[in-house]
C-alpha cells in the first residue's frame, strides 16, 4: 500500500514537473526577447563589410544585363557561368534603377533583409511543430547563430534569399494543406506552383525541390481517383492548377539559358561540382564529400538532438497537430540533399549551399529536445527539473562555444574575414579607369590590341573598364 502511495506521489510530482517547464516554456520574459533580438539583429551586422569575389561575379553579369547583354561576363562574350538567373536579372534592376556606385549596398541589405526574414520564418516554423514560443525563439536563435550559416546568407550571394523562399513556400503550403487536400481555390494552387517555381530561377537546388514536393502530393492525386466516380479528369486539373506555374517557369529558364548560352545547365554549377569532387573521397567513380558528416560531428548537441526528433517524429512518438506527410517532406528534403551534398553535388561551399535546410536541421533538434526532456523527466531517469535544465544549459554553451570556434577558424583561414570587400565594390565604378590603367601599364605595352587577361580571381573584372 505504502509503495503504491509513493509510486502515486513520484508519478504527481513528475507529471508537475513536466507541466512546470511546458507552462514556462511557452514563453521568455520580455527582457529575454529584447536580448535575443539585439543578438539575432547585431551578429550579421559583424560582417557587414563583407562581399564575397563570387558576388562581385554576379555584379558583372548583372551590370551587362542591364545593358541587354545577358550572360556576359565579357561583353560580346556569352557565358553559361550564372548558376542563379534570377538573381542575374535581380541585380540587373538595380543597375537600371540604380548609380553603380549604390548597387553593390543595395545587393548586401537585400541579403541582409532576407536573412532577417528567415530567421522569423524559422520561428513560425518550429511553432508550427511545436506547443510554445520557448522553443521556437530557441532553435530561431540557433540559426541566427551559426557563423557560417548567417556569413554566407549576407555576403551578396542568392542562397539566403532561397531559403527564405522555400521556408515561406512550405509554411503557405502547411496553412493551406497543400499535401493532403486540393486548394479550396484556383489561386492558391497557382500561388504555390509560382513560389515553387521561383525557386527554380533561384537555384537549381529548386528542380530537386520542386520534384519532392509534387512527389509526396501524388498520393492525394492517386486517392481522388480511387475515389472519383467517373470524373477522373478532376483531380488531374487541380494537380495542374499547381503544376503548370512550375512547368512554364521551367520551361522558360531552360529556353532563355539555352538561346544565351547554347547550354541547358550552368556550367558554373558543374564547375563547382568537379572542385567539390577534387576535395572529396574517391571510392570508385564515387566521389563522397564528408562537410555534411563534419558538420554533424562539429556540432553534435544540435545533432543529438535532431536525431533523437526524426527518430521520434519516424516512429509517431512525438505528438504534432500538423500532418504527418508535412513531417516527411521535411524528413526526406533533409535525407535527400545529405545524400546529394555528400556525393553528386559534392558541396563545394558547404555553408552557402546548405542555408535552406539549417531551418529543417533546428526543426528536429526543437523536437528532439523537447522528447529528450521529457523522456529524462519520466520513466528511468526520473531526473529533477532542476537537472533538466542544468543538461539543457550546458548543450546550448556547448554549442556557443562552437560557434565561437568556428569564427576563429575562419579568422585563421588566412582571408580578411570578417573584413571584406564592400567598400571597394561600392568605388569600383568611379576607380575603374585608374585600376584598369595601372594595370595595364604593369604589364607592359601589349603588341597588338585587343588583349586577354587570364585571372584566378575572375572577380576583377568588375573593377576593370
Amino acid at each position: 500500500m505504502s509503495n503504491t502511495i509513493s509510486q502515486t506521489d513520484q508519478t504527481a510530482r513528475t507529471s508537475a514537473e513536466t507541466s512546470t517547464i511546458r507552462e514556462r516554456s511557452n514563453g521568455l520574459s520580455i527582457v529575454a526577447k529584447i536580448l535575443l533580438t539585439l543578438i539575432i539583429i547585431a551578429h550579421p551586422l559583424f560582417y557587414f563589410s563583407m562581399f564575397a569575389g563570387d558576388a562581385e561575379i554576379h555584379l558583372v553579369y548583372g551590370m551587362n544585363s542591364a545593358q541587354g547583354n545577358y550572360f556576359e561576363y565579357n561583353v560580346g562574350e556569352k557565358s553559361a557561368g550564372v548558376t542563379s538567373p534570377g538573381y542575374m536579372l535581380f541585380i540587373a534592376a538595380f543597375f537600371k534603377t540604380l548609380p553603380d556606385s549604390v548597387v553593390p549596398l543595395a545587393v548586401k541589405l537585400t541579403n541582409l533583409l532576407f536573412w532577417y526574414l528567415l530567421v522569423i520564418l524559422t520561428f513560425r516554423l518550429v511553432r508550427e511543430f511545436e506547443a510554445g514560443s520557448f522553443w521556437s525563439w530557441t532553435m530561431a536563435t540557433l540559426v541566427a547563430l551559426m557563423p557560417g550559416t548567417v556569413y554566407n546568407a549576407t555576403l551578396g550571394m542568392e542562397n539566403g534569399i532561397f531559403g527564405a523562399l522555400f521556408v515561406f513556400w512550405f509554411l503557405v503550403a502547411i496553412r493551406w494543406k497543400w499535401f493532403h487536400q486540393w486548394g479550396e481555390s484556383t489561386g492558391k494552387e497557382l500561388l504555390i506552383g509560382l513560389l515553387l517555381g521561383a525557386l527554380l530561377w533561384i537555384r537549381p537546388e529548386g528542380f530537386v525541390l520542386a520534384a519532392i514536393a509534387f512527389s509526396f502530393r501524388l498520393p492525394l492525386l492517386i486517392r481522388s481517383l480511387r475515389s472519383s466516380s467517373g470524373a477522373i479528369f478532376h483531380p488531374i486539373i487541380r494537380m495542374l492548377y499547381s503544376a503548370l506555374p512550375v512547368i512554364i517557369l521551367s520551361a522558360l529558364y531552360f529556353y532563355f539559358h539555352y538561346s544565351q548560352t547554347g547550354h541547358l545547365l550552368p556550367q558554373s554549377g558543374v564547375s563547382r561540382v568537379i572542385m567539390g569532387a577534387q576535395n572529396s573521397i574517391q571510392i570508385g567513380g564515387l566521389a563522397l564529400n564528408t562537410k555534411f558528416v563534419r558538420f554533424f560531428i562539429f556540432y553534435f548537441p544540435l545533432t543529438i538532438a535532431m536525431v533523437a526528433g526524426l527518430r521520434a517524429t519516424l516512429t509517431n512518438r512525438e505528438a504534432n497537430e500538423v500532418n504527418t506527410i508535412n513531417h516527411y517532406f521535411l524528413v526526406a528534403t533533409l535525407a535527400i540533399f545529405f545524400v546529394l551534398y555528400s556525393s553528386i553535388l559534392s558541396a563545394h561551399h558547404f555553408s552557402r549551399y546548405t542555408i535552406f535546410l539549417m531551418p529543417v536541421i533546428v526543426v528536429y533538434a526543437g523536437v528532439g529536445a523537447r522528447w529528450i526532456s521529457a523522456r529524462l523527466l519520466t520513466g528511468r531517469f526520473g531526473l529533477a527539473r532542476n537537472s533538466v535544465l542544468l543538461i539543457g544549459s550546458v548543450s546550448v554553451t556547448i554549442l556557443c562555444i562552437l560557434f565561437a570556434s568556428e569564427i576563429y577558424l575562419r579568422q585563421q583561414s588566412g582571408s580578411n574575414y570578417p573584413f571584406g570587400n564592400l567598400w571597394k565594390a561600392m568605388d569600383a565604378p568611379e576607380n575603374r579607369k585608374d585600376f584598369s590603367d595601372k594595370l595595364y601599364a604593369s604589364l607592359g605595352k601589349p603588341g597588338q590590341l585587343p588583349i586577354s587577361l587570364a585571372y584566378v580571381e575572375v572577380q576583377i573584372r568588375y573593377h576593370l573598364d
